[in-house]
């Protein structure tokens, strides 16, 4: 099983439980058995589109951002993450919007993965969220899948994500 599929799994598992998953946040936790320095550590939740959440990739801090239902095709995802085209825009309750590069794939279930490189203070930034993360796709410009995360649950969640890669270079990277 790859990463980006244990990641949407894990999203489809949240799905299962309806309402009330909009609310919780999972961790999931992935140790290669033979390819040192490549774990996954992830916090996530369900939105109204698919999944959000933060993650520690080997020793690079991201935040993705995956859709359930969308338009997109493979090669069509190729050619824009080519020219550059996906943004993710992040608003945490009433700060700066952040507007971050992006690269997209496709899981093997066609969930659509956009990832954007973090920084830690932008982590912890989501981690000390009082009431909502407000999350979309920005595409030339518009703003597609535009979605209010709670963040109920999300501290002591971010926070093992956080920890698991303290020990690492977490300057943010895909």
């Amino acid at each position: 099983m790859t990463k980006m599929t244990l990641v949407a799994v894990t999203v489809a598992s949240l799905s299962l439980f309806g309402q009330t998953a909009s609310a919780a946040w999972l961790f999931q936790d992935y140790e290669s058995a033979f390819d040192e320095g490549n774990s996954v550590h992830a916090a996530l939740t369900l939105g109204r589109y698919g999944g959000f959440g933060v993650r520690c990739h080997g020793e690079k801090l991201n935040i993705v951002y995956m859709l359930s239902k969308t338009d997109f095709d493979a090669d069509t995802v190729e050619k824009s993450n080519s020219l550059g085209v996906f943004k993710l825009k992040v608003r945490v309750d009433k700060s700066t919007v952040e507007e971050m590069d992006a690269t997209a794939s496709l899981s093997e279930d066609d969930t659509f993965v956009l990832v954007s490189a973090a920084t830690k203070q932008q982590i912890e930034q989501i981690r000390d969220a009082k009431k909502q993360v407000a999350v979309a796709m920005s595409l030339i410009g518009q703003n597609y899948y535009e979605d209010k995360i709670s963040v109920s649950g999300s501290t002591a969640t971010v926070q093992k994500v956080l920890d698991a890669c303290s020990s690492n270079d977490t300057t943010g990277g895909l």
